[in-house]
């Protein structure tokens, strides 16, 4: 669950400390059944001045994140 209550979904548009990113992933992981969710931020990172790169997929709590928006599947 985000910090504003709502489910977290695969597919979810979110924010958090890494800038925006997309759910790859959810898990309930622990004891006390804490869910995470696997993140692809999309915000670059500069590694050197005048060159970014996109950071690579992290966990992270889904109470530290903030929904954005919920991308919908398409169907054919």
């Amino acid at each position: 669950m985000y910090a504003s209550g709502e489910e977290a979904m695969v597919g979810d548009v979110v924010q958090g400390s890494g800038g925006r990113g997309q759910v790859l992933t959810v898990t309930q992981s622990g004891l006390g059944g804490q869910e995470t969710a696997m993140v692809q931020w999309t915000t670059p990172l500069e590694k050197v001045p005048g060159i970014s790169e996109r950071p690579a997929p992290v966990t992270v709590a889904t109470r530290s994140l903030t929904l954005v928006c919920r991308n919908r599947p398409t169907q054919n």
